[in-house]
């Protein structure tokens, strides 16, 4: 493909998909005469400009087992696919339908960069639920066509839009019923029964036997009636008289006018699938067959136990309006019965037809691929904006940890070229910056991951023994004569327990109680093993030997002591033996359990909640999400950034792991802007517009960013740093160039990097200028925390 950037590549691996993916093309077509497009599909793609890889009627399968008779086919088709992706890079990938290939597809090309689109997703809600984890994992934008499937996919977080059914605007009727039958030599009041058995050859080879032979007991009981069978554009004409054998002449078989067809029958024999929902559309009374072999059938009896249906007119409706026969049922004498039932009972013939006259409605408007079309232009041009959002947030910490720990080749690079991004970092919602900015990222990376997954596995046994050496009393720890509460969290960094620890101490202070903070004091420079960094009047310690949390919490409450020790247990007996204390509160406490606490406040950030559970050293988890239930409350940070249904479903997965947990929801607002240097005060309002560069050297440098887009400042350069990054005189240097090269008016860090910019020595004038953050708790703290002391 000559013009890769505009390729939309396609894949639709049945009949129904191939017709649905021609009208999308032909909607696509109209808005954009550049698009190419390539991919898998039938004819009617094909017709419409595509360049296929394979025919998707080599590719139709029913049933878990009859996938293994075209295997090798599907293979192939596989491998095409990954091949022609990585080397021409399609502006944007489309799957319609056909799950379990285009799911495996999707995982498949996963880290490839490239946004995919599904449209007439799984029916994950019939079924395989599972599924919905992966697709809000590997799907950019999910594109349904039915009303109720919008809420569940919400329900489940994934960005989901509902663009009505495509059939509404390719199923109609053109001629009479008059002028039908007398293309046929037939009168318009003699009766006329189609036959939809399957646009696969497996459902042919199943249901045709058992529908033909009703047909003859049918011709028998009503002599003037005429058998019509459509023939699918995915068989062969010739095929089905073969199959039709001693039938064929009481059979006329038709081709390309199903839907002339069906408008004009009085009665209609179906196989389960599209077809029924065609059939419901144009109003015409249905029996509705499926049959899958034994094995088959009883996987799908094990998998799907609550479905009342299996035809989507009765699903759509939720009630039998038309009858179903399913695996024994298809029998010639139940169809038979069924089919004289609408014969000769009007008053329930018309009852169906009522019913089936609310279909229409239930599937929407018309315009589906018009909108799916917009839908897909949409997500190329924010792709062309930004850099993927798939290099997503645990490689930042991966990569930290490895700068930090390993010093890898590959972070030695991207520290040195800083890790710079132009343009509009903020449209992008960039996340793994670090891994980003390495030439030849992906080869690094693949071959260090399977190392990082065994060290993973490898840190994830060590703390799961020292974690049940405790509960069982085998580790001992040290209990202090006054209550002691942990705020801490599972991730690494960026869930704003400092704020919370800070906000608590206030409720803490405003009540009257002596209260003291306990800190690690993470990369501190002393060889003091534990220090007092405020007496709760005067700094004792500078940002270097304190520690940049507990120096900015000694900073923002002058009135509360702070003391660093990486032994804390020793530390609260030091503490105590000094001074009067009423409370303790350990920050980033809660994998530090030789000091036995009272209370555990565990925060946890939405933002980043289903992104990876992985533990270190491959992802962002200190420890398995199932240990919060040594934690008596959890907090829920950030969840103005995440939307209603997206904090539903993180909430249903905390109440399922620890349901007798306190669970406290917090938003993070932006205060005020604080001059690095001299301590002045700016309205936030002066961001509006300006021009900005940003660092920070945090766990979650990405919240800090959104903040600032909240505040509609344009971000035009930004360099992200290791957490806890203590900055010298040749990285001032390096971002005042950056701040020049861009022509920026204002430069923004966080507050906890503003403390490690102290000993830099920047110009008085220069506007740098840290963001103040706060944390209000929505609910407030439980009852039972202040009920200690």
């Amino acid at each position: 493909m000559e013009n890769s950037k505009k390729c939309i590549f396609i894949v639709a691996g049945e009949a129904s998909g191939d017709l649905h993916g021609a009208r999308l093309i032909q909607a696509l077509k109209e808005k954009d005469r550049s698009l190419t497009f390539a991919g898998i599909g039938g004819a009617s793609m094909k017709n419409q400009g595509m360049q296929c890889l394979m025919n998707a009627h080599d590719l139709a399968v029913t049933g878990g087992f009859e996938i293994l008779v075209k295997l090798f086919q599907i293979l192939r088709a596989f491998r095409r696919c990954i091949r022609f992706i990585r080397t021409h890079k399609p502006s944007v990938i489309v799957l319609i339908d056909y799950p379990d290939f285009n799911l495996r597809l999707a995982k498949k090309i996963f880290k490839l960069s490239v946004p995919v689109v599904y449209y007439i997703g799984p029916q994950v809600w019939a079924w395989r639920k599972y599924r919905v984890r992966q697709i809000q994992k590997w799907i950019d934008r999910l594109l349904v066509v039915f009303p109720f499937e919008k809420k569940f996919y919400e329900d489940a977080g994934v960005p989901v839009t509902f663009v009505g059914h495509p059939l509404l605007e390719m199923v109609h009727a053109h001629s009479s019923k008059k002028e039908w039958m007398e293309k046929f030599g037939w009168k318009e009041d003699e009766k006329m029964i189609v036959l939809l058995p399957g646009s696969r050859v497996n459902e042919i080879k199943k249901l045709l036997p058992a529908v033909m032979e009703a047909a003859q007991w049918i011709q028998a009981q009503v002599p003037d009636v005429h058998f019509v069978l459509p023939v699918a554009p995915s068989l062969e004409k010739e095929f089905l008289k073969r199959c039709l054998g001693s039938f064929a002449s009481i059979m006329t078989l038709v081709e390309g006018d199903t839907y002339e067809v069906i408008s004009h029958a009085d009665v209609v024999v179906t196989c389960s699938g599209t077809a029924t929902l065609e059939t419901a559309i144009l109003k015409k009374p249905m029996v509705i067959l499926y049959k899958l072999n034994i094995l088959s059938y009883w996987v799908a009896k094990c998998l799907i136990r609550n479905l009342r249906f299996f035809g989507m007119p009765n699903i759509l409706l939720s009630k039998a309006v038309v009858p179903e026969l399913l695996q024994g049922q298809v029998q010639p004498r139940r169809i038979f019965e069924e089919v004289m039932k609408f014969l000769e009972n009007p008053i329930y013939y018309r009852e169906v037809v009522q019913q089936l006259s609310r279909i229409p409605e239930l599937l929407g408007e018309t315009g589906a691929s018009a909108k799916a079309a917009d839908a897909i232009l949409e997500i190329m041009a924010q792709s062309q904006k930004k850099t993927n959002k798939r290099w997503g947030l645990p490689g930042i910490s991966l990569i930290n940890y490895l700068a930090g720990r390993a010093g890898m080749v590959f972070a030695r690079r991207a520290k040195e070229r800083g890790r710079e991004l132009s343009g509009n970092f903020l449209a992008g919602k960039v996340d793994r910056v670090f891994i980003k900015d390495i030439p030849g990222r992906p080869h690094y990376l693949f071959c260090v991951l399977p190392v990082l997954w065994f060290l993973s596995k490898l840190y994830g046994l060590g703390v799961f023994c020292r974690n049940y050496f405790y509960d069982h009393g085998w580790l001992q720890q040290t209990k202090v004569r006054v209550p002691v509460i942990s705020i801490g969290n599972l991730t690494v960094g960026g869930t704003g327990k400092t704020p919370l620890t800070m906000v608590l101490a206030k409720e803490f202070e405003q009540q009257g109680k002596r209260v003291v903070i306990l800190s690690r004091g993470y990369r501190r420079r002393s060889d003091q093993s534990f220090a007092c960094v405020s007496d709760g009047r005067n700094m004792l310690l500078s940002v270097h030997e304190a520690g940049d949390e507990p120096f900015l919490m000694a900073k923002k409450l002058p009135s509360i002591p702070v003391y660093v020790g990486s032994q804390r247990d020793e530390l609260a007996r030091h503490v105590l033996s000094q001074e009067k204390v009423d409370v303790f509160l350990l920050d980033d406490g809660f994998q530090h359990r030789r000091l036995k606490r009272d209370y555990d406040l565990v925060t946890i950030d939405a933002t980043s909640f289903f992104k990876s559970f992985a533990l270190l050293p491959l992802g962002r988890w200190r420890e398995p999400l199932r240990n919060i239930r040594r934690a008596q409350t959890i907090m829920l940070t950030r969840v103005e950034s995440i939307s209603e249904s997206e904090k539903n479903r993180i909430l249903r997965h905390l109440t399922e792991i620890h349901p007798r947990a306190h669970i406290r929801q917090a938003h993070v607002y932006p205060l005020q802007l604080e001059h690095v240097m001299t301590d002045r005060h700016e309205s936030l309002t002066c961001l509006k517009d300006r021009r900005i560069v940003a660092f920070a050297g945090i766990g979650n440098p990405h919240a800090f960013l959104r903040q600032i887009e909240r505040l509609n400042g344009n971000v035009v350069a930004f360099k992200s740093y290791p957490d806890h990054f203590f900055y010298d005189h040749t990285h001032r240097d390096e971002l005042i160039r950056l701040f020049n090269a861009h022509h920026a008016e204002v430069m923004v860090t966080t507050e906890k990097d503003a403390v490690r910019l102290l000993s830099s020595q920047w110009p008085e004038t220069f506007p740098l200028y840290a963001l103040s953050i706060t944390l209000q708790v929505k609910d407030a703290f439980p009852a039972q925390i202040f009920s200690l002391v």
